[in-house]
């Protein structure tokens, strides 16, 4: 789970969430906004097939992994693994994933 938060940070930093405008470039997850550049990193549906829509800490087997857990709870394990590697102080890291998460699929409707 941790390299999940690492990349997320690494794309924040690099100015992709900046703009309301900018989205990231090719699939990303649309529970935790990781992109997924890489065959290993999409979930599976219950036949197996790749998910078009979260990556695999998020989704596995055609379920989320953790299908309790509120926007709110997501937003703040995502800041305390940017802010607990420092990648980015506490403050900045819950703006940026409080205003980005609720536009993801997941969450949308929360």
């Amino acid at each position: 789970m941790k390299i999940l938060f690492v990349i997320v940070a690494m794309v924040l930093l690099a100015g992709v969430f900046v703009s309301r405008r900018m989205r990231p470039k090719g699939p990303f997850c649309q529970s935790c906004a990781m992109p997924m550049d890489k065959p290993g990193l999409f979930g599976t549906e219950a036949n197996g097939a790749p998910s078009a829509d979260y990556c695999t800490y998020c989704y596995q087997k055609g379920a989320f992994t953790e299908p309790g857990i509120t926007r709110e709870q997501m937003i703040d394990k995502c800041v305390k693994h940017l802010a607990g590697r420092k990648i980015m102080p506490e403050e900045k890291a819950r703006r940026l994933m409080t205003r980005y998460l609720p536009r993801l699929k997941r969450w949308k409707a929360s």
